[in-house]
């Protein structure tokens, strides 16, 4: 038996109560507000569930749970008042297939053995009659037990499954120390593939890793990168402008479309999750959170991608995103000289080390600049863009003097006597924000 039907799924509540009320046809932003959570936290959870499930689709762990007997008692939906023909129920049952949705339709046509235009016709009925989302008729045809190729288990046909290694008697069982483990894809491939895919789960799937493994990648990613979220947008932009991979060639032409979307699509590289991303950018730009969401999917339909990484490649081959770009991943602080001077490159703000904390969690991630530890004097030094600042005057801090020159530590330093609370790489501080949080006042 393959080694992803027999493997028993270890869940916790939160995971399951997300899990059952998907499979009972709430959709992810339903969940989010019957459970009194966040959309991420939602997402988080369903992502660690199919992780542990080694499945790829949110439909094929619905079937995979209910396979399990972790979903009792489900109340399912009755079955639609028009009667299905036996194709039909068939196509349903094919909606636990663990594929992209966009394969889909090929797959379950392929498993019945029927044109795709077929395939899609019965998928378009059983939806249109029942109302209810995939993960939904999932169960129902669980319940009803109708399935596409006579088997219960989610691999679509044609997928090799992974099997137990038969066993050698003839050959002595190796002592632990000589036992070797094949080797794991190496960062450097990780990094690639999900610049080329955009998406975890192709990535696990192309590399035969689980899910789990592909974020653990990515957390290790944004250590090395100094960044404070895990996307593969903000992965992408620090990858792309630290040349760690090549970057796209500015070879498209700019489709005109408009200065929002331009001033939108230059702060994609800011070091928020996804979902906090339009608020940020609204708060860089001036623009309404709804305008800059508007601006997002209508950016999206041109480029014909779903995902945000998307935006960011294709804003580099539209050489909207150059090195000198605004976006929080842009911005450098060392002048060319190598060192950074007060007045020329930046201007810097001096604070109490013991402030610096309850500061950095007063401003939040989209409004934080650069913060460097100096533990010789322990004190924290806040970077302003030049010019900003003629006369500064707040509780606990003051102005470091004009040409005083810093060696700063690379961005990556977390410990040492200069180190970085918040790495450089994103905005400077704003004056007034800065004034506002050091006086105590909203930001």
């Amino acid at each position: 038996m393959p080694v992803q039907e027999s493997a028993r799924i270890r869940a916790t509540t939160k995971q399951l109560e997300a899990a059952r009320l998907l499979a009972l046809g709430n959709t992810e932003e339903q969940v989010a507000d019957k459970l009194g959570i966040t959309l991420p936290a939602v997402r988080d959870r369903l992502r660690n569930l199919m992780a542990c499930a080694r499945v790829g689709t949110p439909r094929a762990l619905v079937h995979r749970l209910l396979e399990q007997g972790l979903l009792e008692d489900l109340a399912l939906p009755h079955p639609p008042s028009v009667r299905w023909d036996e194709l039909t129920q068939r196509v349903c049952g094919g909606l636990r297939f663990d594929v992209p949705d966009r394969a889909l339709q090929a797959t379950i046509a392929r498993a019945l053995g029927i044109p795709g235009a077929d395939a899609g016709a019965a998928l378009a009925r059983v939806r249109q009659d029942t109302g209810l989302t995939d993960c939904a008729l999932v169960a129902l045809a669980f319940r009803h037990r109708w399935s596409a190729d006579g088997k219960e288990n989610t691999v679509a046909p044609g997928t090799p499954p992974r099997a137990e290694p038969p066993a050698l008697p003839s050959t002595p069982a190796p002592r632990a120390q000589d036992r070797t483990r094949a080797p794991a894809p190496g960062k450097e491939a990780v990094m690639r593939l999900l610049a080329d895919e955009l998406v975890p789960e192709k990535v696990a799937g192309r590399l035969g890793l689980s899910l789990g493994t592909v974020y653990r990648y990515m957390r290790s990613f944004r250590t090395d990168l100094g960044l404070e979220t895990v996307s593969v947008r903000a992965l992408l932009c620090a990858w792309y402008e630290r040349e760690l991979l090549p970057r796209p060639c500015a070879d498209r032409p700019l489709v005109a479309p408009g200065s929002d979307a331009v001033a939108v699509w230059q702060w994609l590289g800011l070091d928020v999750t996804d979902a906090d991303l339009p608020a940020a950018i609204a708060g860089e730009t001036g623009l309404q959170v709804s305008c800059v969401k508007n601006v997002l999917s209508t950016l999206a339909a041109i480029e014909g991608t779903p995902h945000l990484a998307g935006l960011v490649r294709a804003g580099y081959e539209r050489a909207v995103l150059p090195r000198s770009g605004p976006g929080r991943h842009a911005i450098s602080l060392v002048g060319p000289d190598g060192v950074t001077k007060v007045g020329r490159d930046v201007q810097a703000v001096r604070i109490p080390l013991i402030s610096l904390p309850g500061l950095l969690k007063a401003a939040g991630p989209p409004l934080r600049g650069p913060a460097l530890v100096e533990t010789a004097t322990l004190s924290g030094v806040l970077f302003l863009p030049p010019g900003s600042v003629t006369g500064w005057k707040a509780p606990g801090s003051s102005l470091v003097r004009r040409d005083h020159v810093y060696r700063l530590p690379p961005p990556e330093t977390r410990t040492g006597v200069q180190h970085w609370a918040v790495p450089p790489g994103g905005p400077l501080w704003k004056p007034q924000l800065l004034r506002n949080l050091l006086c105590g006042r909203p930001a």
